[in-house]
């Protein structure tokens, strides 16, 4: 489900692409994604103004 929500593997395959991060990396971080459970952490900021 957080592959679906996040883009996981599109950003892992995008970063491959790009030079950033090795395809064997990549390849083990998506099998875990896969088989392990995911945690992630969002912080949001919601700022409002009136003048």
């Amino acid at each position: 489900m957080a592959d679906q929500i996040l883009g996981l593997s599109r950003n892992s395959r995008q970063a491959v692409e790009a030079g950033v991060l090795a395809e064997a990396d990549a390849a083990g971080w998506r099998a875990r994604l896969r088989t392990r459970p995911f945690l992630a952490g969002f912080t949001f900021y919601l700022v409002t103004a009136q003048a």
